[in-house]
């Protein structure tokens, strides 16, 4: 057995995260490394992606950076093969790339549809089934998506991210089931809101509607990016061994919250209009 604080320890694990390289994924990028993992980084942006290798290296951590399109789910099985050449194998796969799309639900196209559910679930699920196919080779692994609280709790304009959210942990839960006799676990990590760069510019651009956020989370703030690093370093390491098929909501309480979401938003319009 383990000693306790061993069970957390990443030494030698390969992790491969999309949109590793900003926001949560940056963080959850750097953390792992931090715990001792060496990081395959997918995204688009090349020069924030070589940013975070970089300052990943500088930290005396191994990482690289692959360029991916997540709207491409053909090439999802590219990203596992490219981690395996360059690290010799997968351990942990953090699904963490998403689009949203701000939009009346009435208003949303038949092409919003294809594109919001290309990237937040179909490309999602081909690369958790490249990953656990490699991951079966060698025993086991661990796979984790970024999920939301909206998958629970209901916002004006975001139909679509919340019911492809409420998708990825109905997918976490089936793909649990049939893939844990690979030794593969499959959870989910749902924030709620998170300040990173983009929610701070839009908390700027209407402050009458993100005044509301400490009303509605019991904790009193939103989240910071390193508030997850806990609860995914717990699920992607040894000390989550008998844990597969869950959700674990890190949003302050916000999915515990008593009022509906659009009462509170409507009470802090009032306010800020006092």
């Amino acid at each position: 057995m383990k000693e306790p604080y061993r069970l957390f320890d990443l030494t030698g694990k390969v992790v491969l995260v999309t949109g590793g390289n900003r926001g949560i994924g940056l963080t959850l990028s750097v953390g792992m490394a931090e715990a001792g993992a060496k990081i395959a980084i997918a995204s688009r942006g090349r020069e924030s992606g070589e940013a975070a290798v970089e300052r990943i290296g500088r930290a005396g951590g191994e990482a690289v950076w692959f360029p991916a399109d997540l709207a491409d789910p053909p090439a999802m099985p590219d990203l596992v093969r490219r981690t395996v050449e360059r690290f010799g194998r997968i351990d942990v796969l953090i699904n963490n790339v998403a689009a949203r799309i701000d939009k009346p639900a009435e208003e949303h196209t038949a092409e919003d549809w294809e594109h919001i559910l290309r990237v937040n679930v179909i490309s999602a699920a081909l690369l958790a089934q490249s990953a656990a196919m490699e991951m079966k080779k060698r025993g086991g692994g661990k796979i984790l998506y970024i999920s939301s609280n909206l998958s629970q709790r209901a916002i004006d304009r975001r139909s679509s991210y919340g019911a492809t959210k409420g998708a990825l942990e109905a997918l976490a839960r089936h793909q649990a089931l049939e893939w844990a006799r690979y030794g593969v676990n499959v959870n989910v990590l749902a924030p709620g809101s998170t300040e990173t760069e983009e929610l701070r510019g839009r908390m700027r651009a209407d402050r009458a509607r993100y005044a509301v956020l400490k009303q509605m989370i019991p904790l009193g703030r939103p989240a910071i990016p390193e508030d997850m690093l806990g609860t995914a370093v717990f699920l992607c390491s040894d000390a989550s061994g008998y844990v597969t098929g869950q959700t674990f909501f890190v949003d302050g309480g916000w999915t515990i919250a008593s009022l509906p979401s659009s009462v509170l938003f409507e009470r802090a319009k009032e306010e800020n209009q006092e």
